[in-house]
């Protein structure tokens, strides 16, 4: 997950918003404060370890524990 953490962060806001857009997925604002957050989700979601987290209708995420009986 590090190498594609260290891709998403060399990526300008734009390109990042619109990385998030070519595996459809929804981000908010991209800024000082949220970037981080951002780059981490998209990092799980392009990684396979997405299955921890549940993206709700707003753009933000919850984690949510997955029982796997």
């Amino acid at each position: 997950m590090e190498e594609v953490l260290d891709r998403l962060r060399s990526l300008s806001s734009d390109e990042l918003r619109e990385e998030f857009a070519r595996v459809d997925l929804k981000c908010g604002p991209i800024t000082a404060t949220t970037r981080a957050t951002n780059e981490r989700k998209l990092a799980r979601f392009l990684t396979g370890t997405e299955n921890n987290v549940a993206v709700l209708d707003n753009g933000s995420s919850a984690a949510v524990s997955v029982s796997t009986a």
